[in-house]
């Protein structure tokens, strides 16, 4: 996920990690400063295709994307496509969640609680099934802790600063990038 040079939402997927095969780009332009905005990227295997949410039905694209999602130890980059800024997102973000199963909509739902979104403590325990790792950012600095496995904590790149969260309000909720 990462913003286009238009400041829409953009997505791209891969099934061996390098060819870029199905790119989405959105209709949904980030931009509104203090605005909290529910972002999904959803494969499902079973139905060969791939959906980009915004806050939760908002706005919905859905594509063909077969062969699958590489999976790898590669670096894994949240807010920016590669390490170029003209796609590097220039804001904030919030509890970023990875499962290794594609979520119903009822599960999706619940996630965006509302517009209010969940931190790793607010999960239930059927959302934790397929949990590969959880980010809440809320670290002041460092490496970010995967909430759910004692393993996968994400490095930062630069020097990302706490930012006072929209939904709580409460500082250090979020990592400006």
């Amino acid at each position: 996920l990462y913003t286009s040079a238009s400041n829409q939402l953009s997505a791209r997927l891969s099934n061996d990690g390098s060819a870029q095969q199905t790119i989405f780009v959105s209709a949904f332009v980030l931009g509104a400063t203090g605005v909290w905005t529910f972002i999904a990227l959803r494969y499902d295997a079973a139905q060969s295709g791939a959906a980009l949410t915004v806050n939760f039905n908002a706005g919905k694209q859905s594509t063909a994307h077969a062969g699958g999602v590489f999976g790898s130890s590669s670096v894994l980059r949240l807010g920016a496509s590669d390490f170029t800024l003209p796609t590097s997102t220039d804001g904030r973000l919030d509890s970023w969640g990875f499962w290794n199963r594609a979520l119903s909509d009822a599960e999706m739902a619940d996630l965006y609680n509302g517009g209010a979104g969940r931190t790793y403590d607010t999960l239930s325990p059927d959302r934790l099934a397929g949990l590969i790792a959880w980010y809440n950012l809320s670290e002041a600095s460092g490496a970010r802790r995967n909430q759910h496995q004692d393993n996968h904590h994400a490095s930062p790149n630069g020097t990302p600063s706490p930012a006072v969260g929209i939904a709580s309000g409460v500082a250090g909720d979020e990592d400006s990038v």
